[in-house]
């Protein structure tokens, strides 16, 4: 029997998390997938699997971009977006959804907002990774990671004189 089946989705996130962080993304995409398979609206679960994505990102292209698990925990829907049998479909990545779950996605999610502007600047797509980060601030104005990655687009986009704004923030 596979140890994985028996575990409550809060056990597995919190495993996928922790092989995350310990720079092993293979095994996180595989605890963070059985986590949302338990739980498909958990939506810090889904931000990490972004995370794991980027990650993976270098080594091999998988089906799922990490924008998509992003898009997903950011998103607002509305009843036409909803399928039969509870699916959203966006942009080709189908989720399946419990019923009870409402239809409203945290907007404010500052970990799938910092996610999305990284998987922006590593597509080299500065200039929308930078509103993204403007969102972050507008939000926390005095979070020093946001400051920092904001800072390091800044500097990726040439633009020395916010670059210096931002390091003397």
């Amino acid at each position: 029997m596979n140890v994985l089946s028996s575990i409550c989705f809060q056990e597995l996130y919190y495993g996928g998390l922790y092989h995350e962080l310990s720079g092993k993304p293979e095994e996180a995409k595989e605890y963070l997938d059985r986590a949302i398979k338990n739980d498909p609206s958990h939506l810090n679960a889904l931000s990490a699997r972004g995370w794991t994505e980027i990650k993976l990102l270098r080594k091999d292209a998988g089906p799922q971009t990490p924008d998509h698990y992003f898009a997903y925990v950011l998103k607002e829907y509305n009843s036409q977006s909803l399928t039969k049998k509870g699916m959203y479909k966006i942009n080709g990545f189908t989720q399946v959804i419990k019923k009870t779950f409402s239809f409203y996605r945290n907007r404010k999610h500052l970990d799938a907002l910092l996610g999305l502007s990284k998987y922006l600047e590593t597509c080299h797509d500065f200039f929308t990774s930078m509103d993204k980060q403007n969102q972050i601030l507008a939000i926390l104005p005095n979070w020093v990671p946001a400051i920092v990655e904001k800072m390091k687009v800044s500097l990726s986009t040439q633009d020395w004189d916010q670059a210096t704004d931002l390091a003397l923030r």
